[in-house]
């Protein structure tokens, strides 16, 4: 992610992907939950892949749940580049 002067990488932490449908959905709608929320844009980059890394532990069209999202938002990794 690139916001002005400052560049992220976000590394999700490694989970045994069930289905990717909805992945990049649901990181859209990570992203702006922490954005709209008022959260940094750096935490809301985690919050995206949080969510879109959830997702993938569901089977089918089914998407990701809080729960999940925040227990993976811990685990996701900030790389400023």
């Amino acid at each position: 992610m690139v916001a002005g002067n400052e560049r992220w990488l976000a590394i999700p932490p490694k989970v045994k992907v069930v289905n990717t449908i909805g992945a990049g959905d649901s990181a859209v709608a990570g992203f702006f939950y922490g954005w709209i929320g008022g959260k940094p844009m750096k935490e809301s980059l985690a919050l995206a892949v949080a969510a879109g890394t959830a997702t993938t532990l569901k089977p089918g069209t089914a998407l990701s749940e809080k729960a999940d999202v925040m227990w993976l938002f811990g685990q996701v990794e900030i790389l400023s580049v």
